[in-house]
């Protein structure tokens, strides 16, 4: 009985150790490309900060079977902050990025300072 016992306990370590083996790659996969979207994300701030512009992100509640980011983006030329949900960061960016193009093309801004009225 004793040795059906070990062996079983041998079979279940055998077990879990294929499963680590066969998960692993996936967490690793996932580690990096987390990774990666943050450096992205970091850097696309930095690009932006550079014209003034703020942007920030946080995680999103998972919605389903997945979870993703919320990002916020203010700039100069609009009274309120455009956000928007994307599966990474730098998507969610991108997507507040492209809204606000859209919004300024609404208001005829283009992206461009609305000329003022000064005397010369």
């Amino acid at each position: 009985m004793r040795r059906l016992a070990e062996a079983g306990a041998r079979l279940r370590s055998l077990v879990g150790g294929v499963l680590n083996v066969l998960t692993s790659p996936w967490s690793l996969f996932r580690a990096v490309a987390e990774r990666r979207d943050q450096r992205r994300a970091c850097r696309l701030r930095e690009t932006f900060g550079r014209r003034g512009w703020l942007v920030s992100w946080q995680p999103e509640p998972a919605s389903g079977s997945s979870s993703g980011w919320r990002a916020r983006l203010s700039c100069p030329l609009l009274r309120r902050t455009v956000e928007r949900v994307g599966a990474t960061r730098v998507r969610a960016i991108e997507r507040a990025e492209r809204s606000r193009e859209f919004i300024l093309a609404l208001r005829g801004g283009f992206g461009s300072p609305r000329p003022t009225n000064r005397a010369h």
